[in-house]
């Protein structure tokens, strides 16, 4: 049985090679905001500028 969040936004980032570690330098952020992003539980207005970012480097968001 495949898992209900196969298309949230961290298993996708996941399944293109960007893990923490690696959303961490991409986003110039502290391992925290990036957990925190990944969660869903980051302000909108840091959301955003993270989502902007990812999709300004082409990442699959």
């Amino acid at each position: 049985m495949l898992s209900r969040a196969i298309d949230e936004l961290e298993p996708t980032l996941t399944r293109n090679g960007y893990d923490t570690a690696a959303l961490t330098v991409l986003l110039k952020a502290k391992p925290a905001e990036v957990r925190d992003f990944l969660a869903g539980t980051l302000p909108g207005d840091r959301t955003r500028e993270f989502t902007e970012q990812l999709r300004m480097a082409g990442v699959p968001v």
